[in-house]
C-alpha cells in the first residue's frame, strides 16, 4: 500500500500512529524519572546512656546523568560523590539529632532531591507525682 498523503485512504489505527509520529515527536520520548533520595532508618530513638543515635545510615538515591555529591547537612565536605544514576550506599555517619542529607549535582551545586533522618525525642525522667492537684487527698 503506498501513501499518496490522503490519510482517509489509510486505516484509522495507522493514521492516528502517523500523526503522533510527525506531529508530536516529544511525546514518544521517555522523560528522566526525578531525582530522589532516601535515608534508612528514617527515624530513631536514642538510648538514655548513648548520646548517638545511629552509626550507620544507608542512602538510596536516583539521579540524573550528571555526577553528584551527597551531603550531610552542615558538614564541610560531601559523604561521597557518584556518578551512577541509582544505587545505595551504606556510610558510617554518627547522628545525634535531626539531621538532612542532600544530593546535590557536583557541577551546579544544584539540590536535587533531599531525605531527612528524624531523632525522636525523649521526654525527661518519667517520675510519678505523688498528688495530681495540690488540694487531691489521695
Amino acid at each position: 500500500m503506498r501513501f499518496d498523503g490522503c490519510f482517509r485512504c489509510l486505516p484509522k489505527t495507522m493514521a492516528g500512529f502517523l500523526l503522533q509520529v510527525w506531529l508530536a515527536p516529544g511525546l514518544l520520548a521517555a522523560e528522566p524519572a526525578p531525582a530522589s533520595l532516601q535515608v534508612l532508618p528514617r527515624s530513631c530513638v536514642p538510648v538514655r546512656d548513648q548520646p548517638v543515635c545511629v552509626d550507620k545510615v544507608q542512602l538510596r538515591w536516583q539521579a540524573g546523568t550528571e555526577p553528584f555529591c551527597i551531603w550531610q547537612q552542615d558538614a564541610n565536605a560531601p559523604l561521597f560523590c557518584d556518578q551512577r544514576q541509582e544505587g545505595e550506599q551504606i556510610v558510617a555517619v554518627p547522628i545525634e539529632r535531626t539531621t538532612r542529607f542532600d544530593l546535590i549535582t557536583k557541577a551546579g551545586n544544584t539540590v536535587l532531591a533531599s531525605a531527612e533522618l528524624v531523632v525522636l525525642a525523649t521526654t525527661g525522667a518519667n517520675k510519678r507525682r505523688r498528688y495530681q492537684h495540690p488540694w487531691s487527698v489521695f
